[in-house]
């Protein structure tokens, strides 16, 4: 069964230029910009995610980038993705849920780094956040891929279905489990 809208996404363009004109300073998610394959409830969810971000992302890139230009910075900024490339920060502004998860993901990309200089290509990374514990499978020296996340986990998450470094929420995180206790810390 083709899928129309991969085919041919027009009538969505259209109905972009149209909101453009319309509301020019709304942020704009377009699923076939986003993800141009089937699966339409994935699809839709990687736009939607797209869209929750987009406008708090597009404004801290574009302060992060005044403040660059105010302090003198004449080198290129690139954002991390999930899959472990870079982007700029124009196709970060566009498609940010392709940087979800990229932190940990650094880390992973990090990870493999240090087990091949250790000698080991085979290596079990974990990102301990503050929310999250995850963790990755480093094979012959590469952090596993897989194509799609699901944001918030897999049992209730929201799929974001780019390809991403293989992240596996395996518990809760450190300030999950972690803290101060008002009664105690004032004895």
């Amino acid at each position: 069964m083709p899928d129309t809208l991969l085919a041919n996404p027009d009538h969505e363009a259209e109905i972009g230029t149209l909101l453009a004109a319309a509301a020019p300073r709304i942020y704009r998610s377009l699923s076939h910009q986003i993800l141009r394959e089937y699966g339409e409830y994935e699809r839709i969810s990687t736009t939607v995610l797209n869209a929750y971000i987009g406008p708090r992302v597009s404004r801290y890139l574009d302060d992060f980038e005044r403040v660059l230009a105010d302090h003198g910075f004449k080198g290129s900024l690139l954002i991390m993705q999930s899959n472990g490339g870079v982007m700029s920060p124009s196709t970060a502004n566009q498609t940010p849920v392709a940087m979800l998860e990229s932190g940990p993901v650094g880390g992973f990309i990090a990870a493999a780094h240090v087990g091949k200089m250790l000698g080991f290509a085979n290596v079990i990374a974990l990102d301990m956040g503050g929310t999250t514990a995850k963790t990755n499978l480093v094979k012959d020296g590469e952090p596993q891929l897989a194509h799609g996340y699901y944001i918030g986990g897999q049992a209730s998450g929201h799929p974001m279905m780019l390809p991403v470094i293989d992240t596996v929420e395996i518990g809760a995180g450190g300030g999950s489990i972690a803290w101060v206790d008002e009664r105690e810390h004032s004895k």
